[in-house]
């Protein structure tokens, strides 16, 4: 054990999804030695071993072809595939589940982690398929099917096993972006994953506010499990048409009675984490899917191109490009560990410094380094995509080598529990002896009341092994059930088949969607805010909003009242009265419902409408309403009209199909920009208002169109200013969207709850909302002098940092060192050359330094650097400052090797503008009471009675107005001052233009490469020293 044991690492390719060249063999030596070849490709590095290397491409003879899946396939590849042993899910289970299981029921904590592309296969390998809309869904199935993954094979096996003084627990959660949604929780529970995150007493981390189920059967597993499933947050792209938003970690621990040590339980617990796809965010697209369903019951969804809507493909990459900050840290960590393992720097279990920013190291790293560790990687078999199985490859590569230490958790029983443990015992050798006697004296009689007696005790032990947590629990969980029940509302959780006719609310977000029940058992039920038979949380809610009337199990008629109600896309009006009929959208306020007579377990919500085109029907609706809409959608249109004009233009005068399919691109995402603020306009209205609730009037909401100046259309974010210490952070709209529903759920608890209750610290709006990193700037290299190997000048280290959006104002500095290198392992400079033309066909090696952000024009608690070199992207860690400061040492380094430099690479070099693009987070000074029921504002704006004693002073709301219009008046003054600097800073462009004009006619007679040189020399100045508008 001094040496510790490896990660074992798993490599499968999944079959075949179009027709193509064959880019992999895989070859499985022996027991655990494996070992995968890169076939047709360019890369240098073609084998990588592995513990185990698993082939599932069945039916790969219908898809091997020639180069551009054309043509016959080469013999080579052919022979190479007839060569390889296909692995089927039982296979695997064979080679790697029975060790699980046996590390799982030895007490050891045992860590499965999932990686690869979307569709890769991950989630097949783990579990097994897992659509709630298929019949083969694992959890679908009480016992074994072929197409059990790892995960469902241990678990039933674990049941099969559970005895008497066992106890078997899960979790099941979800990290999107930067919140944790717990799947287990009634009452869809989210929160920041910085909450709650904390490591029990024997070193594994845990997220103690996410729900644990106890489990007595292998059927609670499977019904527990199918109903977390389907809040899991998907959505349908290019490579899957539920493809998972974010890194699912469930939880499986199994405490049983020490095999050798008297008094004491063994915990064995398994982490299946199953990791969102490692494709980079811009290559997805929102999908649109058609689905098939066959005569013999199978399902099919076939790709039918991306959404039409391209908003909906922006928002998924915005979100992607966030979700994919915590694989690139966990990537860097394995690399580092990677590193310092082959330096002989560590020992086993032992961890290194930093990767400690985004929730998945933050969660996983030290978990790993003392579990059994298993890393299943999941590959396509297709050369078209070698580049990302290569990176797959990588990754696995460096985690095969970490060494962990793993450990075992242990507890002590309770002496009622060893109490319990010997009578029962006792009790089942009392069983045994009447089982032998014949059933004693009585006959059956004794046997059936032995039988009960040792039922009731069996019951009593289970009872003592949940605790006192449990029952806690249980009572919390019930209290929570009343407070929704005391205003109207029923959980779908603990109501999942009503009788009676209801709504049911809908909601584009799986975890949100159909939650909550408001269900018409009286002949009238009122909707109002304050008072009526249901009160929903609903900030546009008001007193007799509506009326439902119900005159039957399937006869309810919808009369309008006070408030804004919308029946199918139509706004009815005060005393309408429509009868409803079977999926009608009904819309109260902002809240959208799909109406039920009744709900079963027999009945599919595949039959009902989806919230997605609900939503879309009330927004149009909602947009015909709306002075202020119209006028914008005029605006948008018109723009649209001159944008086609001048496409038109362009088809009459010749303009190239290159040229005029980008402006059809450009087209389209204008159209999705568009569609994005109008969306967006109505959530920042109610954000402002719920945080003016809770007495955060300070934060002001407006939209953003961000240009920088290498992009040819806007990016929309929402611009959040504290006003009172002009404090400003930059978000997707979707991360408004996330934020509002906490918030939601925040003022629901400060509402319902009877007891003092305070939002706990990391969930307050405020240090949530600028506990976010944005690009704030970017500097540009040209690498010219990389082409001769040349390194970077001292004086010409420091570059210039822009602002991202106009005036792009140079607003800080940063450090970047070119350094050549004879090879990646050497420290050495290679031979100087005289002409670029010299590297063709030799290796190009440089190391990059990027050292001190500096001179920042706004302070910063965390910064990172981004860039792309050569088709690759590449981060900095993001190091968090500790304190105020506009200066932050990234201290960041990486090698970068081309095996064999060609022409398109040398001219790559000749003419990249590389962008560093410059990511913090701002440093919030602001000092806030913590958002508590007991807050005199905060109780008035809710509608609360005041804590004894405590006085509000008048309505606050006046001088709140009044402030807002002294400060836009302050600012409509600094935009005149702005605008005086800017025609300033553009004249001193035009003369540093003008000067490096000047310096290229005098290079005339130098050297060619001595030439070009020069001119980025003094365009590089040029444009890291200009200010100006565009």
């Amino acid at each position: 054990m001094a040496d510790g044991v490896s990660i074992k690492v798993c490599v499968r390719c999944r079959p075949f999804t179009k027709d193509d060249q064959l880019g992999v063999k895989m070859t499985q030596v022996d027991e655990e030695n494996g070992e995968v070849e890169l076939l047709n490709s360019k890369y240098s590095t073609t084998r990588f071993g592995f513990s185990y290397s698993w082939w599932s491409a069945y039916g790969y003879n219908r898809h091997i072809t020639g180069p551009e899946g054309k043509g016959e396939p080469s013999p080579e590849d052919l022979a190479a595939a007839e060569e390889m042993t296909l692995v089927n899910q039982e296979q695997a289970y064979a080679t790697v589940g029975t060790k699980v299981y046996n590390d799982l029921m030895s007490g050891n904590s045992v860590v499965l982690f999932a990686y690869g592309l979307s569709g890769s296969g991950k989630t097949f390998t783990v579990f097994g398929p897992d659509a709630p809309d298929i019949p083969e869904a694992w959890y679908k199935h009480s016992e074994p099917h072929p197409l059990w993954g790892i995960f469902p094979q241990l678990a039933y096996e674990v049941f099969k096993k559970k005895e008497d003084g066992w106890k078997v627990t899960m979790k099941y959660f979800q990290n999107v972006v930067d919140t944790v949604r717990d799947l287990m929780s009634p009452m869809a529970k989210e929160m920041s994953y910085k909450t709650g995150m904390k490591k029990d007493k024997d070193g594994f981390m845990d997220i103690d506010w996410c729900e644990s189920a106890v489990l007595e059967t292998w059927d609670d597993l499977r019904k527990a499990f199918m109903a977390a499933n389907a809040r899991k947050a998907i959505a349908p792209t290019q490579f899957n048409h539920q493809s998972t938003r974010g890194h699912c970690i469930m939880t499986l621990e199994v405490e049983m009675p020490h095999p050798t040590v008297k008094g004491t339980k063994q915990r064995g617990r398994v982490y299946v984490c199953d990791l969102a796809g490692t494709e980079p965010a811009g290559d997805i697209v929102y999908a649109n899917y058609k689905k098939i369903v066959y005569e013999n019951g199978d399902i099919e969804h076939k790709y039918l191109g991306p959404h039409p809507d391209q908003s909906k493909t922006k928002q998924l990459q915005d979100q992607g490009k966030k979700i994919n900050l915590s694989l690139s840290e966990m990537a860097n960590f394995f690399l580092k560990m990677a590193k310092a393992v082959q330096e002989k720097k560590l020992k086993p279990g032992q961890s290194i410094p930093g990767c400690n920013t985004y929730f998945l190291s933050k969660f996983l790293k030290d978990t790993i380094l003392i579990s059994r560790s298993y890393l299943f990687t999941a590959i396509r078999p297709e050369v078209s995509y070698l580049n990302y199985t290569f990176a797959t490859l990588q990754f696995a590569k460096n985690a095969s080598v970490i060494k962990l230490q793993p450990k075992k958790a242990t507890s002590a029983q309770s002496k009622r529990e060893m109490q319990l443990m010997e009578e029962l015992e006792k009790m089942k050798s009392m069983i045994e002896e009447l089982k032998k006697s014949g059933g004693g004296g009585g006959g059956g009689l004794d046997m059936e009341e032995m039988n009960r007696m040792l039922a009731d005790k069996q019951a009593q032990l289970v009872s003592e092994m949940k605790g006192e947590a449990d029952k806690t629990k249980q009572q919390e969980m019930e209290k929570q059930k009343q407070q929704y029940s005391s205003r109207g509302i029923a959980l779908s959780w603990f109501e999942p088949e009503p009788a009676h006719p209801h709504l049911v609310n809908l909601d584009e977000d799986s975890f949100r969607d159909r939650r909550f029940l408001f269900i018409f058992e009286k002949e009238s039920t009122v909707f109002g805010r304050n008072k009526g038979d249901i009160q929903p949380l609903n900030m546009d809610m008001v007193d007799e909003h509506c009326t439902f009337e119900k005159k039957g199990p399937e006869e309810v008629y919808l009369v309008g009242g006070e408030g804004s109600v919308y029946h199918n896309g139509k706004m009815l009006e005060k005393g309408e009265r429509i009868k409803l009929e079977k999926f009608d959208r009904v819309v109260i306020g902002t809240d959208i419902m799909l109406f039920r007579y009744s709900f079963s377990a027999d009945d599919s919500v595949d039959d009902e409408p989806d919230a997605r085109s609900a939503i879309q029907e009330y927004h149009q609706a909602a947009r015909a309403k709306d002075s202020a809409y119209q006028e914008q959608a005029r605006k948008l249109e018109e723009d649209k009209r001159k944008l086609q004009e001048e496409l038109e233009r362009m088809k009459r005068e010749g303009s190239s199909d290159e040229d005029i399919d980008s402006k059809k691109q450009a087209m389209e995402a204008w159209k999705a920009i568009d569609e994005t603020m109008l969306n967006t306009v109505p959530i920042l209205r109610q954000m402002e208002h719920m945080c003016a609730q809770v007495g955060r009037d300070m934060l002001e909401f407006k939209l953003s169109l961000q240009h920088p100046r290498e992009k040819l259309v806007p990016d929309v974010k929402v611009q959040v200013t504290d006003t009172e210490t002009n404090t400003v952070v930059f978000l997707d709209p979707f991360e408004i969207q996330d934020n509002m529903n906490i918030l939601k759920d925040q003022i629901q608890q400060l509402k319902w709850k009877e007891e003092p209750y305070e939002v706990p610290a990391d969930e307050e709006i405020v240090k949530m909302l600028f506990d976010s990193s944005y690009q704030i700037g970017t500097c540009t290299n040209f690498l010219l002098h990389c082409t001769l190997c040349m390194e970077t000048d001292e004086d010409e280290s420091t570059l210039d940092l822009m602002k991202s959006v106009i005036p792009y104002d140079k607003i800080g500095e940063l450090e970047v060192f070119w350094k050549p290198r004879a090879s990646p392992d050497s420290e050495e400079r290679p031979d100087d050359i005289d002409d670029p033309s010299d590297l063709l066909g030799k290796s190009w090696t440089y190391k990059i330094e990027i050292g001190s952000l500096s001179h920042l024009a706004t302070p910063v608690a965390e910064a990172r650097v981004e860039f792309e070199f050569y088709g690759q992207r590449y981060s900095t860690e993001a190091i968090s400052t500790g304190s105020k400061t506009r200066e932050v040492n990234l201290a960041y380094s990486e090698i970068l090797h081309v095996e064999k430099v060609d022409q398109e690479f040398l001219d790559y070099l000749d003419s990249v503008e590389l962008k560093f693009e410059v990511f913090i987070k701002p440093w919030e000074d602001c000092k806030l009471k913590p958002l508590s029921n007991r807050d005199p504002v905060i109780c008035r704006n809710l509608g609360l009675s005041l804590p004894e004693g405590a006085e509000v002073a008048g309505d606050p709301m006046q001088e709140i107005q009044a402030l807002k219009a002294e400060n836009a008046e302050l600012r409509a003054q600094l935009d005149l001052l702005r605008q005086e600097k800017y025609e300033e800073a553009y004249k001193k462009h035009v003369a540093l233009l003008e000067e490096r004009i000047a310096s290229l006619e005098a290079n005339a007679g130098k050297s060619k490469a001595l030439q070009k040189l020069e001119a980025a020399k003094e365009t590089d100045s040029a444009l890291n020293n200009g200010s100006y508008e565009e």
